[in-house]
């Protein structure tokens, strides 16, 4: 079929229709432009394509996002990604949006390879789609994969004045009464796995990646392990292996607050112990006095001390995340529930500062633990270190 017919054929403009094809939505076309009738038939029953024999689209593992000004930003930085067939899409007026959120990884739609994507499909069948259509001109359609695993969330809607950012967080916020009767009714754990915005009729494909990790190599030596630092160090993983934003600041934010427990209990000794020593208590005082980089990609708190920054982060968002309900009346405080994405997104943006001085003070404590740790050694007398301190008093 080619693009007139296939327009007739499911009753749609000509100029969405030519945006589905720029953008993958019926596969490929054959070199006379025609498409396949079974391509045409799985769109309408389940809202792209799921054949497994369509050559893979995903970015190239070394495209990684860079932030200008600064080549290798810190993990959680988020970088948007535009994809187009050809280079002249920026002279098309772009009049509809359509936002994908995948339920199960499509490798034919630029998946994220270092997303947390669940193994196995969600364990909950659907036969065909539902439509359900909004107040504000939105329609949003959920479907089956051609298994009738449910598979995808689908927005329409008009583009008007918005920003990409702005699209996404519409799409997301017309979907949420449907996450939450999804979830609910089916008690399944269902975490949005991929997500694309896709403008008509240009077909360009937009979505967002976080800094990709970079390889690392283990070098077994450098294994430590200091006791007051487990939590600290567990709360810490627990915030990277999270991909729900809201329990990630919320682990990080834990992990400060282990941070602060250590620094009260050990500080002081450590300061009358080795108070010979200037190197370390500049260790110990310098702990609090260190500046986030100079950087966009840290917002407002670039340049900013690490306690103005935790400061300003627990009134913003830890309150804001602990609680469901608020009484108090001031603008810039508002409750994350996961129910408004455009407080997701800005709680998102937060995760890079977080993270980068929590791993900083716990790298800090670490070399204050390992000079402890030396100094019994080289002094030849016993100095009290969280481990002897333990067995002292257990």
């Amino acid at each position: 079929m080619k693009i007139e017919e296939i327009a007739k054929y499911l009753n749609l403009h000509i100029a969405v229709v030519t945006g589905f094809a720029r953008a993958g939505f019926f596969g490929f076309s054959s070199k006379s432009g025609h498409y396949k009738n079974k391509a045409i038939q799985d769109f309408k029953k389940y809202g792209l394509q799921w054949d497994t024999s369509l050559k893979k689209r995903v970015l190239p593992a070394h495209l990684n996002p860079v932030i200008p000004g600064w080549e290798n930003p810190p993990l959680h930085a988020l970088a948007q990604y535009h994809v187009s067939i050809d280079k002249n899409t920026d002279s098309i007026k772009n009049v509809y949006w359509v936002v994908n959120f995948f339920f199960i990884p499509n490798y034919f739609y630029f998946p994220d390879p270092d997303s947390l994507c669940r193994l196995e499909p969600p364990k909950v069948k659907l036969k065909e789609k539902i439509i359900f259509s909004s107040n504000e001109g939105k329609q949003v359609i959920v479907y089956p994969d051609p298994a009738e695993n449910l598979a995808l969330v689908q927005v329409t809607g008009k583009i008007e004045k918005q920003t990409d950012e702005e699209l996404f967080i519409e799409a997301k916020n017309s979907i949420i009464p449907v996450l939450n009767w999804l979830s609910f009714t089916t008690d399944q754990i269902l975490p949005i796995v991929q997500q694309n915005l896709v403008k008509l009729p240009s077909g360009d494909i937009y979505f967002y990646k976080a800094k990709q990790a970079p390889l690392v190599q283990l070098n077994p030596s450098s294994f430590t392990e200091h006791k007051p630092l487990r939590d600290a160090m567990s709360l810490y993983r627990l915030g990277l292996n999270s991909n729900e934003p809201i329990y990630a600041f919320l682990s990080f934010f834990r992990a400060k607050e282990a941070v602060e427990k250590i620094k009260k209990e050990w500080f002081n000794k450590y300061k009358e112990q080795f108070k010979e020593h200037q190197d370390f208590i500049n260790l110990i005082n310098n702990f609090n006095k260190h500046l986030l980089p100079k950087h966009p990609v840290f917002g407002d708190f670039s340049e900013k001390k690490f306690t103005y920054t935790l400061n300003k982060l627990e009134d913003r968002y830890r309150n804001a995340i602990a609680h469901a309900h608020n009484d108090k009346k001031e603008i810039d405080v508002y409750l994350l529930t996961g129910s408004d994405e455009s407080a997701n997104i800005s709680l998102q943006h937060s995760l890079s500062s977080i993270r980068f001085i929590i791993k900083v003070q716990i790298n800090s404590l670490n070399e204050i633990f390992n000079f402890v740790k030396n100094a019994e050694f080289i002094f030849k007398h016993k100095i009290i270190t969280p481990e002897n301190y333990i067995e002292e008093m257990s």
